[in-house]
């Protein structure tokens, strides 16, 4: 007889179709670019593309706290929003964790005392000579 070859060879099975029709011109897989396939009533997938997602903003003084009462923002969404929605009602208000500014306020208090007891102890010696 004839030999012939194994079965496996002729019965391999079909794959579903992972094609993707993209909406935008740009093929590169970067971070802002990563479509999510959704498949449409007729049967087509489709990519659907999301924005990426915004970091809060943190503290400018000791960039660990993240600052309560600011939403989480995209640049240019930050650009677009109402100007209550980028601050808060408050020295520094989207710059500034509310310790730092109070630590801010402590040290010019400091400074402005010690520049007044300079200023007394100069006269005083002044005055003895």
């Amino acid at each position: 007889g004839v030999v012939k070859p194994p079965q496996h060879i002729y019965h391999f099975k079909m794959g579903k179709d992972h094609r993707i029709t993209l909406r935008r011109r740009k093929c590169y897989r970067t971070n802002g670019n990563i479509p999510k396939p959704v498949r449409t009533p007729g049967g087509k997938l489709v990519a659907h593309y999301h924005n990426k997602r915004a970091k809060t903003a943190t503290c400018g003084d000791c960039g660990v706290v993240k600052l309560p009462g600011l939403k989480s923002m995209r640049s240019c969404d930050v650009a677009q929003s109402k100007k209550f929605e980028r601050k808060v009602n408050r020295a520094y208000g989207a710059a500034v964790c509310h310790q730092c500014v109070k630590g801010r306020i402590q040290r010019s208090f400091f400074i402005s005392e010690h520049r007044l007891i300079k200023a007394i102890l100069a006269k005083k010696t002044a005055s003895k000579k």
